[in-house]
């Protein structure tokens, strides 16, 4: 059984205590298949069913494993030559590192949902977390690139909420630059009127 908590993030008024600005769980437990139906009895503006998402194409999954095995290879490096033997014990997280970026890549979706709505998830660990976002509660978009980058026609995506008294982003990551521009062109075309 897949299990998921509904949680909402709070915009405060600027000046008030960050303590008194909690996120408000609505549902703490729920299950997964019926996430979307219960959440629209509360929240009016939600779908009533999970809509189709685009996800990341398969091959830029690599992306997320190179990054992952990246991270780990300093200290595992560190650890075979410190400790010989036993740190070639470090390599059994390889596979561990390998899983978390692949899922991690699998997670990262995104659609515009039409009435100024977008969804947007993405992965933590081997959880993931949705956002609903209201195009009217964005404060910021953008989205940079690498030169390594812009040879793929990839971007890494920034969607930026005001939470209690700073700020929240949420990022999709080698997004391919088409669909950054489509995301960033709705939002500039709200904006302006």
């Amino acid at each position: 059984m897949k299990l998921a908590t509904v949680e909402t993030i709070v915009a405060s008024d600027a000046g008030k205590n960050e303590k008194d600005a909690g996120d408000l769980v609505i549902l703490p437990v729920i299950e997964k298949q019926q996430l979307f139906q219960q959440v629209q009895k509360f929240i009016s503006y939600f779908p009533k069913q999970m809509p189709k998402l685009t996800h990341l194409l398969t091959f830029q999954s690599w992306y997320f494993i190179r990054n992952a095995i990246l991270v780990c290879l300093l200290p595992i490096v560190a650890l075979i030559y410190f400790y010989h033997f036993w740190g070639c014990f470090s390599l059994l997280i390889v596979p561990l590192v390998i899983s978390l970026g692949y899922c991690k890549s699998r997670h990262m979706a995104f659609v515009i949902i039409p009435g100024g709505r977008y969804l947007f998830q993405s992965g933590r660990f081997w959880t993931n977390e949705l956002y609903l976002i209201q195009q009217n509660k964005i404060q910021s978009v953008s989205y940079r690139q690498t030169i390594w980058m812009a040879r793929k026609h990839l971007v890494h995506l920034s969607i930026s909420i005001r939470h209690a008294n700073s700020n929240h982003e949420v990022q999709i990551r080698y997004l391919p630059e088409k669909e950054a521009r489509r995301i960033y062109n709705c939002y500039l075309n709200k904006s302006n009127t």
